[in-house]
Parts: C-alpha cells; structure tokens; sequence
C-alpha cells in the first residue's frame, strides 16, 4: 500500500470534497500535507483517482483565482469540474501551513458524476464544514488527521 513517504518530493495530487459534494484536487508540491484516508485503499485504485483527475473529459471554462500563481495543469484539471489547489505556492508572500486555490471550474462537478466507489472513497475524505467557492486557503490540519 503506498504511505506519506512514498510521494514527498513529488507532485502527488489527491481528491476531496466538499458539504457541497464538490470536488477539489489538492497538489502536494513535494511536502504538503495529506489526511491519512488518502492512502486507505489499494494503490490501484489511487490510479483510478489519477485518471479521473488527469484524464477526464474537459467541461468547462476555468476561473483564476490566485493572484500571481497559474499553470496550465491546474487549468485543464479546472476545466474538468474541479477545483484546484496547491500547497502553499511559493509565489505568494504569506508562506501559510496550507493548500491555495489556484483556479476554479465555472461548471463543478459532484461526487454524483462519478463511479460508485469512487463516491465512497472521496466521502471519506470530505471538508464537511466548508465551501471550495468561498475557501481560497485550506488548513487540512483543521479537518483530518494527517498522514506521517
């Protein structure tokens, strides 16, 4: 099973969602924090998750929401539905314990859009207490328990 350690240093990205069910990706930028439900299932199924980030059908328009920081990845994950965030950028002055949003979709996407099990799995991984619309920082730290 993969662990914490096998993706610092990397540009790991995992899924969450919502109170609303929407779904937002969340890059690690090498040492960003992850809840630990992000590595309960199998690493087959990270990949599923993988290709649902990456390689899902484009919907929509994007809309940029950090002030310096853009790139074109973030973009095309944005046009997919979802709303995109990345461990404190390093573009941005105030150097937070955090995720930012870099862009949003102008037309989200719900867990309801997607297989059932892959439902299941971002449930167990939901911000049950904010909005991806109004939430430009998110402190996981504050929601979940975090992988070491």
């Amino acid at each position: 099973m993969m662990e914490y350690s096998d993706v610092i240093g990397s540009q790991f990205t995992w899924i969450a969602c919502d109170k609303n069910g929407h779904i937002g990706a969340f890059n690690i930028a090498g040492n960003g924090k992850v809840p630990q439900q992000v590595f309960y299932p199998k690493d087959e199924f990270l990949h599923e998750v993988e290709d649902f980030i990456f390689e899902s059908k484009l919907i929509c328009e994007t809309i940029k929401c950090h002030p310096i920081y853009f790139d074109k990845e973030f973009a095309d994950i944005s046009r997919r539905g979802i709303f995109c965030y990345d461990w404190t950028c390093i573009y941005h002055t105030n150097k937070d314990d955090a995720y930012e949003k870099i862009c949003e979709p102008t037309a989200p996407i719900t867990i309801r859009a997607l297989s059932q099990h892959l439902q299941n799995y971002i449930n167990t991984i939901c911000f049950s207490t904010l909005e991806f619309y109004s939430s430009n920082k998110i402190d996981v730290n504050i929601h979940f328990d975090i992988a070491k």
